[in-house]
């Protein structure tokens, strides 16, 4: 005979306390469970924590580092930037140079040339005006530019001057254009003819001599401009001392190449041994409190695995020696209590006579 038929209140009592512990069991192995999540966490927080502190500080270095060496090849940069703007503007100055001594002969004789045309045409008593290439584009034109020229002043003159007046007249009729062109070639036809025959038929003689000079001299800018291309087209910078310059700039280049180099090689080093001591340094300063975690980690796993092992043992014993009897529904406080009271005041003969009237009642 059992327990549950020679006392069962005493076997309802202890069910009752068995549910109870069995309660607290799991409401230890949920706080296990919690502070095992909680251990987790705290290591992977502190792991992450680690690794992206790893992460920043390598790359703070990494670009120092470059930072560092970039800011010298900057200097270098800034440096022969300097001397070739130096050495270009030597070259020009000495292209100048060159051009204004290669041409000086020329120059010289085109102001020997321009002086005898001045005196030419004082001597001959010309108007001033003879003495200007405006005038000997207009009247005495030789070459294509003076002739071109030539062109566009009739164009103005005979063209462009009597349209725009017709348009600026408030009444527009064909005879009214027909006059303004007469008008104008009355006008400036007239004086051109006036002017003409005023100097050619008085000062002939000198204005046609004075084109000799002029044609000359058009002649000799054509050869300062062949002189002036040929220089400037010329690839040999000999003749301007450039060695000193070339001299600076081939060092910082070298410089600026080693620069390069030693960047190159530092951050070689850093990859492969400076990182691995910075990663080994910070993690040896993480280690003791990575390791309490870890500890606090397992220790917490231990517990909840210990107690997911008693709560099992629990919920067997609940199962063989309560619940077969009891029956699951009446696995819990309040039934049990009923069924106490059952028993207790006699409406029941037994445990099974009070799990059957319980039963019946509900």
């Amino acid at each position: 005979m059992g327990l549950e038929t020679e006392n069962p209140l005493e076997f309802l009592n202890q069910a009752k306390q068995a549910l109870l512990d069995q309660r607290a069991l799991s409401e230890s192995l949920r706080e296990a469970r919690e502070q095992e999540e909680s251990a987790t966490r705290a290591l992977e927080s502190a792991r992450k924590e680690l690794s992206e502190r790893k992460e920043r500080t390598l790359k703070n270095r990494s670009e120092e580092i470059k930072k560092t060496y970039e800011r010298q090849i900057e200097q270098i940069d800034g440096a022969l930037k300097k001397a070739r703007s130096q050495r270009e503007r030597a070259k020009n100055l000495g292209v100048k140079g060159r051009i204004a001594s290669e041409t000086e002969p020329v120059n010289e004789e085109n102001q020997e040339l321009w002086r005898r045309f001045k005196a030419v045409l004082r001597k001959d008593k010309a108007p001033f005006f003879c003495g200007t290439r405006l005038y000997y584009m207009l009247f005495q034109p030789s070459g294509f530019s003076e002739f071109l020229g030539l062109f566009f002043a009739f164009l103005l003159f005979f063209l462009l001057i009597p349209i725009g007046v017709y348009l600026l007249l408030p009444e527009r009729r064909t005879l009214y254009l027909i006059a303004v062109y007469l008008l104008d070639i009355l006008i400036f036809g007239g004086l051109y003819v006036l002017i003409s025959n005023q100097t050619k038929g008085k000062h002939g003689e000198a204005i046609r001599e004075g084109r000799g000079f002029l044609n000359e001299m058009r002649k000799n800018r054509k050869r300062i401009r062949n002189i002036a291309r040929g220089i400037r087209s010329d690839s040999s910078e000999e003749p301007y001392h450039l060695e000193d310059y070339d001299s600076e700039i081939g060092k910082a280049e070298q410089e600026r190449e080693q620069t390069i180099r030693e960047m190159q090689s530092a951050q070689d080093t850093f990859e492969k041994v400076t990182k691995n001591i910075i990663t080994g340094e910070m993690d040896s300063a993480a280690q003791a409190e990575l390791d309490q975690l870890s500890d606090q980690l397992a220790e917490s796993s231990r517990r909840r695995s210990e107690l997911e092992k008693r709560e099992k043992l629990g919920e067997q014993e609940l199962s063989l020696r309560y619940e077969q009897l009891l029956g699951k529904p009446h696995m819990k406080e309040e039934e049990i209590d009923r069924l106490y009271e059952l028993i207790q005041s006699g409406e029941a003969s037994s445990l099974i006579d009070a799990v059957t009237k319980l039963e019946g009642k509900g």
